[in-house]
This record gives structure tokens, sequence and C-alpha cells, in this order.
């Protein structure tokens, strides 16, 4: 992936400690942004990919992170959850875990 980080996103891609929220207008790089970071804390750091949950606002967004994911991870990223606010709501209201 040819694409670079600017400075914000790549602070908050390589942001280790607690919880990461990215929250910026629409087109931004957040998607972009949270992949890095994903990869970053699986590849560099040893988390889990099933402890990692990515939550985004859209369907689009959540596909496109887990394209990213998988071109940057290739297997690894099967574990991720990745999910909207609201299918990952639903799933909590439903008692089961669901991706998309």
């Amino acid at each position: 992936m040819g694409i670079k980080l600017n400075e914000q996103q790549l602070k908050a891609a390589k942001f280790l400690t607690g919880i990461c929220a990215v929250i910026a207008v629409p087109g931004s790089g957040k998607t972009l942004t949270m992949t890095y970071r994903i990869g970053n804390l699986i590849k560099n750091h040893g988390v889990s990919p099933e402890h990692i949950l990515g939550l985004t606002f859209t369907r689009n967004a959540a596909q496109a992170m887990k394209d990213r994911l998988i071109s940057l991870m290739d297997d690894m990223a099967s574990g991720v959850t990745l999910a909207t606010i609201h299918s990952f709501a639903h799933s909590l209201v439903e008692g089961r875990r669901s991706d998309l």
C-alpha cells in the first residue's frame, strides 16, 4: 500500500496505551488511520487480532477497513472484528457477536 499517513494520522496509528477515538470530517483518512493502527497493534505489539474491535459508522467504511487489513495482513485480518456501530450494538442486544 503506497499511501502515506500525515503527522496527525501517524500519531493516532502509533498510539499504544488506552482507547483511541479517531473523530474527523468525512474524507480525512479515518478509515486508513484505523487500519494502520490495527495493523501496528497486531504486527508490532503482539496484540491478538481477536482482541481488536474496529467500529465505524458506515458499512462501506467497515468493508474498506476489512479489505485494507486483508491486503496488509492476509489471514491474520480475519480475527479482527470490524463492524458498524449499529450492527455491533444490534449483536449485543441479540446476544451474539457479528461482523458487518
